[in-house]
This record gives C-alpha cells, sequence and structure tokens, in this order.
C-alpha cells in the first residue's frame, strides 16, 4: 500500500501534518521550557529576599562592630541555603568574610549594600554579594523538556499515521478512480459517466457526500462539454461558411481592402486592387506598402499621421503610383491588428480611388479662387450672412469699407461691424430677409473713417428645401459718386434747357425793354402829355417790369440746383403764363395748345421744377416732330379714391390732378418704351441729349407723391401723364396786392437801417420807407454799416441785402447788431437762388426775406409781417 501512494495526496497530507505537529510540539516544550525557567527564577529572587531579610540586620551589627568570627558565621550560612554557591561579606573593597566559590557558568548576582543608622544619618559601611548557580537547574529543565518534546512527537506520529489510512481508504482510491476515468476521455469521446463503487458508511445520507458532489460536478460538466463539441461543431461550419461569404464580400468590394506585417509587406489584398493600381492579386503580394506610393514622403506622411492617431488614422489621402505610371490619389482608413496573444500583428485598412473627387475639389477650388478674384474685383459690397448673423462670406470691398481684413470679417457677427445706432436701423430689414423678403435699402452708411456714403443695398434671402432659409446675401454699390455725377448731369441738362430756353426769354426781354424804355422816352420828352396819359404810360412800365420780374424769377429757378418748396399750385393760370415763355423757344413750326378743365384742384408740388418738368416734355416733343406738329397740354382733375382706378395707374388711393403732354410726333417703339425713364438712356441721335429728362421728370413726380405714365404709339404720337396729388387743405399763395393796399401806420420813433450797395435800389428803398412814415439811415455795405452801429445808432429794424461787398454779409450785419441790441428786426432782400444764400428755413424768428426786384407794396407787407 505504501508503494502505491507514494507521491499521493495523502503522502503530502501526513507530511504536512507531522511537520505541522513537530512545530507545535516544539513550541508547546519551549513555551513549557520558558515556564519552568521563569517559575524557577522567581523562586530563586524569592529565597534571596529572604535571605537578605533574615541575615542582613545580623551581618550590619557585625561588621559594625567588625566582629570577624559573626560575619564569618554568617557568609557560611547563607552560602550553604539553597542554590547559593558563593557569599561574601565587602567592606571598602576588602572581603571581610567569604564562603563558597564562584561558579564556572555565569551565575546569579545579587549585590545589596549594608547600611547603619548612626546618629540619624544613614551609612554605607559595605555591601553583601550572593552569587546563584543557576546551571544544575536549567540541566533539569532541559531534560523535563526533552521528555515532554518526545511525547508530544510520539502522540503526533501515531495520529497521522491513523489520518494517512483512514484517508487513503475514504478519499484518495476514489479520486485515482475519477483521474483515471477522466484520462479517458478523448477530444472526440468523451466517454461514459463517473461511477464510483463506494461501500455506504454509517455518517452518509441520502444526499451524498463531498466525493458524491464532485462526481456529479464532473458528470454535469462532461454533460455540457458534449454540448458544447455539438455547438463547437456547428459553429466551426458557420464559420467556414462566413470565411467564404467575408472572402466574397472582400473579393467584390470596388474598395481595396489590404493587410500588411509589422515591415510594411502586404500579406493579404482583394482583387479590385487590380482597378486601383494595375496590379494582380498575386503581383501585390510579397509587396511593401511604401513601393506604392508615389513618393515615399507620402508614406513617411502616412506613418507619422497613423502614430498621432494612437495606431489609426482615418481618410488620408496620398499619391500613388499606377502600374502604367500614372498617378492614383487614394483615401486610405487604417489601423493596427493584433495575433492571438495580444501582439501588435501589423496594419489593415480600406484603400478608396478619390482621384475623381480631388479633380472636382480642384475644380471648385479654382472655381472659388476665380469667384474670389471676381468678387474682389467688382466695386460693390458682396458678403453672405448665415441665420445667427455671422458672416460666412464678404470681398474685399467690404474690408476697406469697414476697415476690417477679410480674416477678421470672416466669422464676425454682422453687427460687430456695424455702429449701434445703426443696427436699430437695419433690424427690421434683417428680420425680413430671414422671413424671406428680398430687402432693398437706399441709405447713407458711414464708412471705416466715419464718412457718410450713399449705398443701395439688396438683401436677398437664400432658400433650401421646404423655403428655409439659412442666410442671406448682401450686395450693396456705392452710388455717391454716381449721384454726384447724376447731379451734375441734370444740372447740365437743366443748363441746357435753359438754353434752348434763353432765346424765347430774350426776345420777350427785347420786348419788355422795347416797351420801357418807349414810354420812359414819350415821359422824358412831352411834357404836355395829360396826367391820364402819363398813368397808362406808367402802368404799362409797370407791367413790363412786373413781367420781366417774373421771367427773371423763371430763369433762377430752372438754373437753382437745391429743391425748391412744394406749394399749392394753380395749375390753369399758372400753365398759360409759362406756355406764352414757351412759345419762342420752341419755335414757329410747332403749335402749343393749353386746355384745362373748370373748377381744377390745387395741385402740390414745387413750380420750378414743375415748368422744368413741362419744358423737358414740350422739348422732347419739338424734337418728335422735326417738321412740325401740334403739342398739346391738358390739365383735369383724376378722382383715384377706388383701390382699382388707383392701382390701374400705380398710385395711392386718392386724388390728383393730372397734366397730359401729347404731340404727334413719330412715336416710341413698343420695346424701348420700359426704358424710357432710365437715367442715361436716349433715343436721340448720339450728342443731342443727355438721357436725364424723362428720368429727372419721373424722379420729381415720384418724390411728390405722385405717377408718371406713357403711351406711345409708332406714326401717331406719344403722351406722357403726370399725376400730382391734391393741395388738400392748403391754400395757393395770394398775388402781390396793388399799390395802397398795405400801408402800415410806422410809429414816429421806428427807425430802419438801409444796408444796400447798389445807389439807385438804396435811395429807391429809402424813399419808399419814407413814404411808409419810416426814419431811415443808409449804409452802403457791411463795413459802414458797422460803423453806423458803432457810432452809437440803435436802429428797430435792418433792412440788408443778403450779399454785400467788402467781405461782411447781411446776416453778419444783423449778427453784430443783435449782440448789443437783441431785439432788433430784421428783413433781407435777395435777388440770386445760388446754393449757399439765406433761405425761409434759415431765418430767426421774427425775420422776414423778400426778393428782388420789389415794390413799396412787398416792403410794406414784409413789415406788416413782422412783430411790433
Amino acid at each position: 500500500m505504501r508503494g502505491s501512494f507514494t507521491g499521493s495526496v495523502a503522502n503530502r497530507i501526513i507530511f504536512w501534518i507531522i511537520l505541522f505537529s513537530c512545530a507545535v510540539s516544539a513550541s508547546i516544550t519551549v513555551v513549557q521550557f520558558y515556564s519552568e525557567h521563569q517559575g524557577h527564577r522567581r523562586e530563586v529572587e524569592d529565597r534571596l529576599a529572604d535571605i537578605q531579610r533574615t541575615s542582613l540586620n545580623s551581618i550590619r551589627r557585625a561588621l559594625w562592630i567588625q566582629d570577624q568570627d559573626q560575619l564569618q558565621t554568617l557568609t557560611e550560612g547563607i552560602q550553604t541555603s539553597g542554590d547559593v554557591a558563593y557569599a561574601a561579606v565587602i567592606e571598602n573593597g576588602i572581603t571581610r568574610a567569604q564562603s563558597g566559590a564562584r561558579p564556572d557558568s555565569k551565575g546569579l548576582v545579587r549585590k545589596t549594600p549594608i547600611e547603619f543608622t548612626y546618629r540619624g544619618e544613614e551609612i554605607t559601611i559595605g555591601e553583601l554579594e550572593i552569587v546563584v548557580d543557576v546551571g544544575m537547574a536549567q540541566e533539569r529543565m532541559v531534560l523535563l523538556a526533552l521528555r515532554m518534546l518526545g511525547t508530544n512527537l510520539a502522540i503526533t506520529l501515531a495520529v497521522a499515521i491513523f489520518i494517512y489510512f483512514i484517508f487513503a481508504r475514504l478519499v484518495t482510491r476514489h479520486v485515482r478512480a475519477i483521474a483515471g476515468q477522466l484520462s479517458a476521455m478523448g477530444s472526440g469521446d468523451l466517454g461514459k459517466p463517473i461511477v464510483l463503487k463506494r461501500s455506504p458508511g454509517p455518517l452518509r445520507d441520502g444526499e451524498g457526500d463531498e466525493l458524491d458532489l464532485l462526481v456529479s460536478a464532473f458528470n454535469g460538466l462532461r454533460e455540457r462539454l458534449r454540448i458544447s463539441q455539438r455547438n463547437v461543431e456547428k459553429g466551426r461550419d458557420e464559420l467556414k461558411a462566413s470565411e467564404r461569404r467575408y472572402r466574397a464580400i472582400l473579393d467584390e468590394m470596388i474598395d481595396t481592402y489590404y493587410r500588411t506585417d509589422i515591415h510594411g509587406v502586404i500579406t493579404m489584398v482583394t482583387p479590385s486592387v487590380r482597378d486601383l493600381l494595375g496590379w494582380s492579386v498575386q503581383e501585390a503580394m510579397g509587396k511593401r506598402a511604401v513601393d506604392f506610393y508615389a513618393d515615399s514622403a507620402g508614406h513617411d506622411h502616412f506613418l507619422k499621421t497613423f502614430r498621432e492617431g494612437g495606431g489609426s488614422v482615418r481618410a488620408f489621402e496620398a499619391a500613388m503610383r499606377h502600374r502604367d505610371g500614372h498617378v492614383v490619389w487614394v483615401s486610405t482608413t487604417a489601423r493596427i491588428y493584433r495575433d492571438e496573444e495580444g501582439g501588435i500583428a501589423g496594419i489593415e485598412g480600406i484603400a478608396r480611388d478619390i482621384t475623381a473627387q480631388r479633380r472636382a475639389a480642384d475644380a471648385v477650388r479654382s472655381s472659388r479662387n476665380q469667384l474670389r478674384l471676381v468678387a474682389d474685383s467688382v466695386p460693390a459690397l458682396i458678403m453672405f450672412v448665415d441665420r445667427d448673423l455671422k458672416i460666412r462670406f464678404a470681398n474685399r470691398t467690404v474690408g476697406e469699407w469697414v476697415g476690417r481684413s477679410l480674416a477678421g470679417l470672416i466669422g464676425a457677427q454682422l453687427q460687430s461691424i456695424i455702429k449701434r445706432e445703426w443696427i436699430e436701423r437695419m433690424q427690421p430689414h434683417w428680420d425680413a430677409v430671414l422671413a424671406g423678403e428680398t430687402q432693398m435699402i437706399a441709405d447713407s452708411f458711414p464708412t471705416a473713417d466715419g464718412t457718410l456714403r450713399s449705398l443701395d443695398l439688396r438683401l436677398v434671402p437664400h432658400l433650401q428645401a421646404e423655403d428655409r432659409v439659412d442666410g442671406f446675401f448682401v450686395l450693396g454699390i456705392d452710388t455717391t459718386d454716381r449721384f454726384m455725377l447724376e447731379e451734375r448731369l441734370r444740372q447740365s441738362q437743366k443748363m441746357e434747357s435753359v438754353g434752348q430756353l434763353t432765346g424765347g426769354v430774350a426776345h420777350d426781354f427785347n420786348n419788355l425793354l422795347g416797351v420801357i424804355l418807349g414810354n420812359v422816352e414819350f415821359l422824358i420828352e412831352d411834357e404836355d402829355l395829360s396826367a391820364e396819359e402819363r398813368l397808362k404810360l406808367l402802368g404799362a412800365i409797370q407791367r413790363a417790369g412786373e413781367r420781366g420780374a417774373r421771367l427773371t424769377r423763371q430763369l433762377l429757378a430752372f438754373s437753382r440746383m437745391q429743391p425748391l418748396e412744394p406749394q399749392a399750385l394753380a395749375l390753369g393760370q399758372d400753365l398759360s403764363e409759362f406756355v406764352s415763355m414757351l412759345r419762342p423757344t420752341i419755335g414757329d413750326a410747332v403749335t402749343v395748345k393749353v386746355e384745362a378743365m373748370p373748377d381744377l384742384w390745387l395741385c402740390l408740388a414745387d413750380r420750378g421744377l414743375l415748368e422744368l418738368a413741362l419744358l423737358n416734355l414740350t422739348l422732347n416733343a419739338r424734337d418728335a416732330m422735326p417738321d412740325g406738329g401740334e403739342v398739346r397740354i391738358t390739365i383735369s382733375n383724376a378722382d383715384l379714391t377706388k383701390e382699382a382706378a388707383a392701382q390701374r395707374v400705380g398710385v395711392s388711393a386718392g386724388r390728383y390732378v393730372m397734366i397730359s403732354v401729347s404731340d404727334s410726333g413719330k412715336g416710341i417703339a413698343p420695346e424701348l418704351q420700359h426704358q424710357v425713364f432710365e437715367p442715361f438712356f436716349t433715343t436721340k441721335d448720339i450728342g443731342r441729349g443727355t438721357g436725364l429728362g424723362l428720368s429727372m421728370v419721373y424722379g420729381f413726380v415720384s418724390q411728390s407723391g405722385g405717377q408718371v405714365t406713357l403711351e406711345s404709339e409708332q406714326g401717331v404720337g406719344t403722351t406722357v401723364r403726370l399725376y400730382l396729388p391734391e393741395a388738400g387743405d392748403m391754400i395757393e399763395r395770394p398775388e402781390a396786392p396793388a399799390v395802397g393796399m398795405v400801408k402800415p401806420e410806422a410809429p414816429i420813433h421806428e427807425r430802419v437801417l438801409l444796408v444796400e450797395d447798389d445807389a439807385d435800389l438804396r435811395q429807391l428803398a429809402a424813399a419808399m420807407l419814407h413814404r411808409l412814415g419810416y426814419q431811415v439811415t443808409l449804409a452802403h455795405d457791411g463795413p459802414s454799416a458797422l460803423e453806423i452801429l458803432g457810432n452809437g445808432a440803435a436802429p428797430d429794424i435792418i433792412l440788408t441785402d443778403v450779399r454785400l461787398p467788402h467781405g461782411l454779409l447781411g446776416p453778419d450785419v444783423v449778427r453784430v447788431a443783435r449782440e448789443n441790441h437783441a431785439d432788433i428786426r430784421a428783413i433781407y432782400m435777395t435777388g440770386f437762388a445760388e446754393p449757399g444764400q439765406l433761405g425761409e428755413d434759415e431765418l430767426e424768428e421774427g425775420d422776414v426775406l423778400i426778393k428782388k426786384p420789389f415794390r413799396s407794396e412787398d416792403i410794406a407787407r414784409a413789415l406788416g409781417r413782422m412783430p411790433g
């Protein structure tokens, strides 16, 4: 049996039991030995203490009295008690008595001082030394420990042998049986279930013990292994089928799948590599990946990117060389793959031909560059702004306008390039365009240096699917220079018109001068004229002068550049006078007829611009009839209060006065009629028109709140209709009253300082003022007026020409006078209409402006309007 269990678990168990028992026995023996040793030591200590207690007093007295015999006797008595080997009494280093011999081995030494009380003072007179021999006691304890150790080892051995046989009987043989049956199981045959031949025992219950549970677990494991074996076989078949499908997929892939080892050598590649690079699978296998790159630097860059990506790379683009030599652009997504032990085996990835995409991207990039070049070359502001009002595109002009670089513009908020006060004005337009509505804005905007410039903005929404707006385009055109040019051309057109008008006006003026000079000649030479005849001649002179004044005002209105104020006009009377002035201008070949319906409404318009518009229309009509013809001007009321009627004309519903100018000329071709109101468009020959006549007419009527329509038929003629809004509650400015109607009573203390550089006019105005009852002081220029004021003069009223010689103007004189007399009133006289002259809107409260030529009635009316 011993041989059959060599190396068994039972042997190892017995070995460890014996080893453990020996260790326990040794530990117990050591503990017992230590306990005995300590007990013996305490016994010796107690004996020494007893000796000191019983003998020390006697030794003290004998030593004090130097009784040598008594000291020897006491010392021998101490040495003979117990295990004491040596005792001695020592005085001042001299042994006075001793007994026994010191042991060779180290003994227990106890030295006790001997003290004596003499006269109340403790005196050390010697020392008692006792040495105990502990060797013999230790030998006895060692023998005792050995007997205890032997006994414990014998008991431990007996118990181990018993356990050995019990374990071998109950456990080891069954474990060997189980191991034998398990060893008989093969990879393909799991054998039969394990069954142990065991006899029933008194302590085994129906559920079995641990060996039964172990056998049951092994049999359950065997059954699970059998099931798993069937599943593995099934899985192996499915894996083979999956591998076939996987291979088929790889073989049919358009993209190329590949694998390399850790040295970069191709170990696997799909057949699509032939389409990608022109190599077959067999030819590609074994080649290095770097050999396929058009430049080895591309492969180095791939490896660098791969490492920086932590062992992976996505959509890495590189140029590779096709077998026939041309370059193929390839996008690679790759990663490391590992072997069964987890080590890095190489790189696997998918390569895709992106040559066409690269060419398309290059084309798009080139197109973008061209777009950028075109956008930067266009003298307009071009931007694209997204829904969050971030600038996504801007051309160079935008950067120059706002004073930023393009890099600083792209991605910036639109609000960041616009001043706060302009954001509030633009926000409604931004909201509207993001809601899908195109916005047209014409306004003045500040540039980077703060200069205001006119800008025409067009905001166009960028519509996506389902009419979703993801931003808007901005197109801005700087119209400042164009407006200045148009204004110059408009003025040129006006001057051209004035030039054409000058001939007729000169003819009328010559007639007027003839009437004046002739009647003056009669008055001077014929002293026999009666008062009635003289009054008729003076009336003719007065009428001629008034007509000349109207002609002058009309010429000034034509030539002035600033806009005139609209006023209520009675067109029937006003246009009849204007047409009489036109007749010499348009020539005898063209007849002008004016028809005005009765009860015309007053219209609201600028008189000067209306007359200029009619002049342009009449001249156009004349040019359309080179062989002569008829121009018909018709004035009528137009009730367009109904919405439908107003929409047909293109105006808001309301009441209008309509002026129709018709000719019997050659007409305008239908394809050109929609362009006639555009600036610089003309149907006349080169050099015969600026193309601004009708555009000026259109602009004037539109700003007046009206509309212009045109109808034309070739060979029949053209009709242009102007719709001007009714003046409503406004009243027409009354004509100047006749002589004697206004003659204010001036208090005798009212003093007038008259400042006029023309001597005749100065004397005439002074006479008018004297006639009205005012005291008058005369000055011929600004410095002379200031000199009069400096000498203490304090006029109540200053009547001054606006333009004066020698550097001081009329307003300057008034301003200096009011520094000392703030209540001085002022009447300004002017005969000009150029820009920069004093206008009605520049007068201080209470001041009055009258225009030359004037009569005493005009001065009287001006004095009557002034607060007294």
